[in-house]
């Protein structure tokens, strides 16, 4: 076992007495550390985590085409169903179900022709 006890070459800035309970208690309470892994960085067994970048979002000038894979899988059901229950066959329960499901996008459509006329037109 290894002795911890000081020697007598001690030089005077330390004192001789060891710390209390009390002190590394308190140290560990200061610790800004709410779960193990903050405790190992607080202590320097782990690394600092890495800040993430923040990005300076912007209006962008033009939209992206993420949306359009959205718009495309709607499409491809909409004729997928089509084909397995054909319009002339379709149930006026049916057709209601489908336009109230469309009228977001109705909405969505209205909202963006009213800004381009209001933005957009030539008067």
């Amino acid at each position: 076992m290894a002795n911890f006890e000081t020697s007598g070459n001690e030089d005077s800035s330390t004192s001789n007495e060891e710390p209390s309970k009390n002190d590394a208690d308190n140290f560990i309470e200061k610790l800004p550390a709410k779960t193990l892994k903050d405790a190992y960085i607080a202590t320097g067994i782990l690394p600092p985590r890495k800040e993430p970048e923040l990005k300076e979002e912007k209006a962008p000038e033009s939209y992206t085409i993420e949306h359009v894979k959205y718009i495309d899988g709607f499409v491809k059901w909409y004729q997928g169903f089509k084909e397995k229950f054909p319009l002339e066959d379709m149930s006026a329960t049916t057709v209601d179900m489908l336009l109230l499901d469309l009228s977001a996008i109705v909405r969505i459509y209205q909202e963006l022709s009213q800004l381009k006329r209001d933005k957009f037109s030539e008067n």
